[in-house]
């Protein structure tokens, strides 16, 4: 399935410092994924979120980052769809989604026979700047919302595990309806009404 690294492969060329900051804050989603050669290959990158940064980037960062985009690729790529794992629960599938105040991202994961994490797929979106004044907790919802979207047609209608740091996420099925705005209810409904749901944990460390 193409679309699974279709997010990483078009993200367009990097020409200011909130386009570096995006595609950073990305990373650190991504990161603990991808071995321990990672940190080196992006290392030329990371001076373009310094401020007064001289932009277009240098050709050595500009192959960093196509370097980069070729171990997500890799992790992706490699790992297969255990269906009937998830639909037991023996091995759900996963969703972790986050903000870093430009853009969102999000995995879907499951892990290996041997209990290790893996990417299935991932979806990044840049925020608009409305959104960047959203609470943290705001814009994961939003996020995780974004990102089922993609994920729901590549992976059907099985149900998911939500990873959420915010425990407002995991409280919104609880609370009363005057206590949650509509906007969030209806977010929330959209995201449960197949049978998944939200966790909290202590952002992804809980898979490490």
């Amino acid at each position: 399935m193409p679309e699974r690294v279709d997010c990483v492969k078009r993200w367009p060329e990097i020409t200011s410092q909130k386009q570096a900051q995006e595609w950073c804050g990305y990373l650190d989603l991504v990161c603990r994924f991808l071995g321990p050669v990672f940190a080196a290959t992006a290392h030329p990158m990371r001076k373009y979120l310094k401020d007064g940064a001289e932009f277009p980037m240098s050709p050595r960062a500009k192959a960093a980052k196509e370097k980069v985009v070729d171990l997500i690729c890799q992790a992706i790529e490699l790992r297969v769809s255990d269906w009937d794992a998830a639909q037991s629960g023996e091995r759900p599938f996963l969703q972790i989604a986050d903000g870093c105040g430009y853009t969102i991202g999000a995995m879907h994961v499951q892990a290996d026979e041997e209990g290790h994490p893996g990417i299935l797929s991932n979806h990044c979106r840049g925020l608009t700047l409305a959104q960047m004044l959203w609470p943290a907790w705001e814009i994961e919802l939003w996020g995780h919302l974004d990102a089922r979207r993609e994920f729901r047609p590549q992976f059907g209608g099985i149900g998911v595990i939500f990873l959420t740091d915010h425990q407002n996420n995991v409280r919104l099925k609880d609370l009363p309806g005057e206590r949650v705005g509509a906007k969030h209810m209806r977010w929330h409904l959209e995201l449960t009404h197949d049978g998944s749901a939200f966790r909290g944990m202590s952002g992804v460390s809980a898979l490490n």
